[in-house]
Order: C-alpha cells, then sequence, then structure tokens
C-alpha cells in the first residue's frame, strides 16, 4: 500500500513539474515576441505615423487630393490602432498570471495572451508595411 501512495505522489509531482514547465517555456515565448520581435519595432511605427501625417497635412486642401488625404487617413489609423492595441496589452498582461479568476487555469491564460501579442505583433508589421507603402507612393524622394 505504501508503495502506491508513493507511486501516486511521485506521479503527482512529475505531472506538476511537467506542466509548470510548459508554462515556463509559453511565458518565454511570450517574453520573446513581445521584447524581441515586437517592441524593438514601435519607434519605427511611431515614425512612420508621423511621416504619414505631414504628407497628409500638406496634401490636405489641395482640391483633386481627398482620395489620397482619406487613404493616407486610413494607413495612420491603423497604425494607432496597431499601438494602441500593444500598449492595451502591455497594461493588462501579467506576467505571474495573479488574480486570475476562478476556474481560470494559468496555462490557458498564457496561452490566450501569447496568442494576443502574436496578433498585436502581426497588426504591427501589416500596418507598418502599408505605411510604408503609402510613404513610397506619397513621398517618393523615402
Amino acid at each position: 500500500m505504501k508503495n502506491i501512495l508513493y507511486l501516486i505522489l511521485t506521479l503527482s509531482v512529475f505531472a506538476c513539474s511537467e506542466k509548470i514547465s510548459e508554462i515556463d517555456k509559453i511565458k518565454n515565448q511570450i517574453s520573446h515576441i513581445h521584447d524581441v520581435e515586437a517592441m524593438p519595432k514601435m519607434s519605427n511605427l511611431v515614425k512612420i505615423a508621423g511621416q504619414l501625417k505631414k504628407v497628409k497635412q500638406q496634401l490636405q486642401g489641395i482640391e483633386g487630393n481627398e482620395t489620397i488625404v482619406k487613404e493616407i487617413s486610413s494607413g495612420v489609423s491603423l497604425l494607432e490602432a496597431a499601438e494602441g492595441e500593444m500598449m492595451e496589452w502591455m497594461r493588462e498582461y501579467s506576467p505571474t498570471a495573479e488574480g486570475l479568476p476562478n476556474g481560470v487555469k494559468k496555462i490557458d491564460y498564457f496561452k490566450k495572451e501569447q496568442a494576443k501579442i502574436e496578433r498585436v505583433k502581426k497588426n504591427m508589421l501589416t500596418s507598418m508595411e502599408q505605411g510604408e507603402k503609402l510613404l513610397k507612393k506619397y513621398m517618393p524622394e523615402m
């Protein structure tokens, strides 16, 4: 009987440590996406948005540029939305997962946060690509 209890205890400890390492692996991926793949690009995202705003300002009020101004405004909106998503994610993310509602498992929380930061990164890259295309189109000297 003692052997069975010892075996059950050993297996449950092993199962818990495996879960913890899976959580750590996901947390490391989240940190990598944020710290290495996304956040370093924020200054460039803001720079592109600023350049587009200047172009828009130069073109506003000139007859015949309404469509161009709308296109640029749309690009700026995408960039600002991507920046806002990053700021919101950083405000809401809890690396310790403290204060989770009852029934929410840490592993599920971190998987959800990983999906969120991947979406934020994708939106950043997409909006920056669109913004750069607009700059090349309307600021050919770039």
